[in-house]
């Protein structure tokens, strides 16, 4: 089991590792994804790769690519909140058959200590509530809730309130 940074030529593993997260999405809020060809064009995944407040992680184990995460250093800054810097994991993907084996906890590791030597103190990350397994993952790993988001479709009778 190893965890390293992603580079160029993995793009068509991640990319499919991708690909099969983002299915995920569709068939659990079908109303709000869709079907994409590609989440990140060659192009993209390489801006992505070079932009300096990201750092990907693929997890190998043998050589082979059995997951990858994606980590956004963002600032926070509201006016009526304290501004800070965080890590904002955008995106962490396991094979099936490798999960429930020590990989998801060694990207959390990984990204702990690195955000930790950045002086960063906070890792944040958001999860659909369909996603049932990824929220006790999440759990077992640490991170509590922070806030609920909330969606209401609206009925066409309710558009003649205002």
């Amino acid at each position: 089991m190893k965890i390293r940074k992603m580079i160029k030529t993995d793009y068509g593993i991640v990319d499919k590792m991708m690909q099969d997260l983002h299915t995920l999405h569709v068939k659990g809020c079908p109303t709000v994804h869709r079907k994409v060809e590609h989440i990140y064009s060659e192009k993209d995944y390489t801006d992505l790769l070079q932009n300096e407040n990201n750092f990907c992680l693929v997890a190998e184990e043998q050589e082979h690519i059995v997951g990858f995460c994606i980590v956004d250093r963002k600032l926070v800054k509201n006016p009526c909140m304290i501004p800070q810097k965080i890590g904002y994991m955008e995106s962490l993907y396991l094979c099936p058959q490798y999960r429930h084996k020590g990989f998801g906890k060694e990207f959390f590791q990984a990204i702990e200590k690195k955000l930790y030597a950045e002086g960063l103190q906070s890792l944040r990350l958001t999860v659909w509530d369909f996603n049932k397994e990824a929220i006790i993952f999440y759990e077992e790993m640490g991170m509590v809730p922070q806030r609920h988001m909330y969606t209401k479709k609206i009925a066409a009778h309710q558009s003649s309130m205002l």
